[in-house]
């Protein structure tokens, strides 16, 4: 997850700026088409800014701002002309093409290059007025296994604690990307209200735990690095935060935070990298909700640049969660528009990763949060689930992001290559679901498994309690209260669960699939079987005891789930679990196959664990046919590896 909705609906609201701007012809319009590393920084292909104005009193407010500050502004014009014309760019390494640094106006001279200029001087100067100070967060997201770490520079060598390395294992790299503030969580407030530091927020940091074969021996290096997306290179340069938060605080905190990060910047919430890695056509690829995805090379952790789908993708953002069918090795992902028709587009990339074959609009009236999607042999299947992104909701005083339970939630099936009329609708019982395990083709039915919870846990009140409202959202009966509340008591506790859709008559059956009071997140499995039948899955689950003490989100185990015992819409799933031990937390269960195996299960799951009791991180590889049993490999890494999200094993070439 990521600074996706906050940041994305501030835009919908940012008419008066880019009214003001006109911004200058987009970057990519005039650069290299070349996929691989398409320096391109965060662009807006259509005009985000076409939407409803604010109110004639906001309005105002906004306009003896502009005006207050125009008169400011002057020096920073003077300041940022003379750097135009004095700065020189560093030449291009040759193996590695950086993105264009997001803070540099396009020479476009004349009228369009001064309104530019004019404008980021005018957003500084209102800055300067807003009395911007930056504090330190001592939120829960910056101490403990949560706080950020440092880059290390160099490989450094991994140890083994216990056991070994498989003979068999294959060569390769494990990368987990995950939240790492550069600035250790600062962050900003002004006369207009507060904003705070939020986990999505952070920097992207990748983990790699390299594991190289030479031989029969294996060589075991670390490294950790941040991916160099736009707003961390805007922050980089500057030696302090200049972002501004866009995901917790007041309202109109959070709205001017946008409009002014618009202004200055080119984008309203920070394009981090920070929320998962994919490998497609040859390039590794960090991604997160509100931007396009960035290449990386995992030699070295650099980052190539801005993947753009040579201009043709409609939408200025892709998923953290694309699907690549295993046979036709086509990658499938989404991307959202906040303000404009249609909220939704889904394409189709080609194998080799260098055309994008197929798009299609859809659009069901609302912009829906919709963090993953599934395919089948046939199908696409995309979510129409009520976490929704409502801007008009700031000028009532809330969050711009609200899970609307007493609303509907529909299960879109669309034919891979089918048109905006070919997809299908079923209605389905309100919930949230961030996470889809797989889905496949049964007969006539499409089958869809997938983490579903009663609400979303982004549906937080802004006054509220956040760590009290997620303990009681993992808790079934809160103490000492007789009467349960169906929106918050238990409603966050993620159960595995099954749709199924019989598209000949149109009916949908759905069910839990387990009986305990469990909750699990971050399901993989092994990626032959997506889009088709699987009978494996493998997660994380919550320690109930810790997450409800902490109000975070901690992982004290991992399961396998065995889909075989609950065929054709009958029985519960058969689990085991694999303790990562007292105090010992881990992540996202990678699962990795063994070469040459045609077994669903023969291979490892590889994840990182960080031990409380030692202030230590390990990567562990479990035998996934032995999943109860001790790792077969214990790998003590020589830094801390702070909680995080998704990540990939990449084979070596």
């Amino acid at each position: 997850m990521e600074a996706v909705a906050v940041g994305s609906s501030v835009g919908s609201l940012s008419a008066q700026f880019s009214k003001v701007s006109s911004s200058p012809k987009p970057v990519h319009a005039n650069l290299s088409t070349n996929l691989r590393g398409s320096p391109v920084v965060d662009i807006s292909r259509r005009n985000r800014s076409l939407c409803r104005p604010l109110p004639v009193e906001s309005q105002n407010d906004v306009n003896l701002s502009l005006k207050a500050g125009a008169r400011c502004a002057m020096k920073f014009l003077e300041e940022d002309v003379k750097e135009q014309q004095t700065t020189t760019k560093p030449k291009p390494d040759s193996k590695v093409r950086p993105p264009l640094p997001p803070r540099e106006v396009p020479k476009h001279g004349g009228i369009e290059g001064a309104v530019g200029l004019l404008t980021k001087a005018i957003a500084n100067g209102i800055f300067s007025i807003l009395q911007y100070k930056l504090l330190e967060d001592e939120n829960i997201y910056t101490k403990g296994n949560f706080a950020p770490v440092e880059e290390i520079g160099d490989k450094l060598p991994v140890q083994i604690l216990s056991g070994a390395i498989p003979q068999n294992f294959p060569s390769g790299t494990y990368i987990r990307t995950g939240p790492n503030p550069m600035f250790h969580g600062k962050y900003a407030k002004s006369i207009v209200g507060s904003t705070k530091f939020h986990w999505f927020e952070g920097d992207g940091m990748l983990h790699a735990t390299y594991i190289e074969k030479r031989g029969d021996e294996y060589h075991l290096s670390y490294k950790n690095k941040f991916v160099e997306a736009a707003g961390y290179l805007v922050d980089k340069e500057a030696g302090k935060p200049l972002v501004l938060q866009t995901m917790e605080g007041s309202p109109w905190g959070l709205l001017i935070n946008g409009l002014l990060n618009q202004a200055r910047f080119g984008f309203q919430s920070k394009p981090t990298c920070n929320t998962s890695i994919y490998v497609h056509g040859g390039r590794v690829f960090a991604a997160s909700e509100n931007n396009l995805p960035y290449e990386i090379n995992v030699s070295d952790l650099s980052t190539v640049g801005v993947f753009d789908f040579k201009g043709a993708w409609s939408m200025d953002n892709f998923t953290a969660h694309p699907k690549i069918d295993p046979k036709t090795k086509e990658l499938i992902g989404q991307g959202f528009s906040v303000t404009e028709k249609p909220h939704n587009a889904v394409g189709v990339i080609s194998a080799d990763g260098e055309t994008l074959i197929h798009e299609i609009g859809l659009d069901s009236g609302r912009t829906c949060l919709n963090h993953d999607l599934a395919i089948t042999e046939r199908y696409i299947v995309i979510l129409d689930f009520p976490i929704c992104i409502d801007p008009l909701q700031i000028l009532e005083g809330k969050s711009a992001i609200i899970f609307k339970h007493d609303t509907y939630s529909k299960i879109g099936v669309l034919p891979r290559y089918g048109d905006s009329n070919s997809v299908r609708w079923f209605t389905v019982e309100t919930c949230s679901m961030f996470h889809i395990i797989n889905a496949f083709d049964d007969g006539n039915e499409v089958v869809i498994h997938g983490l579903r919870s009663k609400m979303s846990f982004l549906n937080t009140d802004m006054n509220l309690d956040k760590a009290k409202w997620y303990s009681r959202g993992l808790t079934r009966s809160p103490p000492g209260q007789e009467e349960l509340d169906p929106l918050s008591d238990g409603a966050l506790l993620t159960y595995p669960y099954e749709w199924r859709i019989d598209l000949e008559s149109g009916n949908v059956t759905e069910r839990v699939l387990v009986d305990e009071e469990i909750s699990m997140e971050m399901p993989r499995i092994n990626e032959s079987y997506v889009g088709r039948k699987h009978r494996y899955g493998y997660v994380i689950c919550h320690d109930l005891d810790q997450s409800r003490k902490e109000g975070v989100p901690y992982f004290g185990e991992m399961s396998k789930i065995d889909f075989s015992s609950c065929e054709n819409g009958k029985g519960r799933l058969s689990i085991e679990s694999h303790h990562f031990g007292p105090n010992r937390y881990g992540g996202e269960p990678v699962f990795v196959p063994k070469p040459g195996s045609t077994e669903e299960d023969d291979g490892w799951i590889i994840t990182y664990v960080h031990d409380m009791n030692t202030g230590q991180s390990e990567a562990i590889i479990v035998d996934a046919k032995k999943f109860s049993e001790e790792p077969v490999a214990r790998l003590l890494l020589p830094c801390r590896v702070p909680f995080g999200f998704h990540g990939a094993y990449v084979y070596d070439q």
